[in-house]
């Protein structure tokens, strides 16, 4: 589901290397109003969307939802361990309290998928066939596994949030080169919270009420700021380029249809 170098994706996007939720929408037929937007360069050019549409403090009381999945000094402040997103053109961070390794590998590259000792090994592999393969970096940080997906948005659909939720905490943050970005946070089978940072305002917006967590970000840093909201919700680190080889983490290969 990536479209590139001249290919049209079904949402009328031209010259995308990044797979989108909306391009699998558009194939469904359900493409959205902002399916035609003009795609920009990452990170946005001065005086691009990003920048026009900072999001005021909300006025709407926060969400009856516990603070935080972590312990209650985890409340990180800054997103500066997160400045790596900006360079980053597309990706989805996973995070499932108490899920192991095996379980989340299976989950999202299936069984049998190729192992790699390194990142660079892994984008090789890649490029071999870049439209439908991608690799993924599973491990745990915390008490939760997380999973890195590179350039690509399972983490970030419902039905994924729904399943790994059941009888525990999901949370996750996707964004891609045009802008596409979505925050989930599922408990027990049930998404509480979902949105896209340049959906919701000072009103209000999204799946579920705000959570206590979502005060003070105003969206101007993104991707950073979704990054930072994730290791608000869940307690861990900010999600940074370390993960990619923590001990016990495992790069693996994913083939998507499409």
């Amino acid at each position: 589901m990536q479209w590139g170098s001249g290919r049209e994706a079904p949402c009328g996007w031209s010259d995308c290397s990044s797979p989108c939720r909306r391009s699998a929408d558009a194939a469904a037929g359900t493409t959205s109003s902002r399916a035609r937007r003009p795609v920009e360069p990452w990170p946005p050019r001065r005086g691009s969307r990003r920048r026009l549409r900072p999001n005021p403090p909300s006025d709407e009381p926060p969400s009856d939802e516990p603070p935080s999945d972590g312990p209650p000094s985890a409340d990180p402040t800054s997103a500066g361990p997160a400045d790596w997103s900006l360079e980053n053109n597309a990706a989805t961070i996973t995070l499932v309290k108490g899920a192991d390794v095996e379980s989340l590998v299976t989950e999202f590259a299936g069984s049998g998928a190729p192992r790699f000792r390194s990142v660079e090994q892994a984008v090789r592999w890649t490029d071999g066939d870049p439209y439908r393969r991608g690799w993924v970096v599973v491990g745990q940080i915390d008490g939760w596994g997380y999973v890195w997906e590179d350039n690509y948005f399972l983490g970030s659909t419902d039905t994924t949030a729904t399943r790994l939720s059941d009888g525990t905490t999901f949370a996750s943050f996707f964004w891609n080169v045009n802008l596409d970005m979505r925050f989930t946070l599922a408990r027990s089978g049930r998404i509480v919270r979902a949105f896209d940072p340049f959906e919701v305002d000072a009103q209000g917006g999204g799946l579920g009420r705000r959570l206590p967590q979502e005060r003070g970000l105003t969206w101007e840093n993104v991707p950073p700021d979704g990054l930072l909201l994730l290791a608000r919700v869940t307690g861990t680190p900010v999600a940074d380029e370390t993960w990619l080889e923590r001990p016990g983490s495992v790069i693996v290969g994913a083939t998507r249809e499409g």
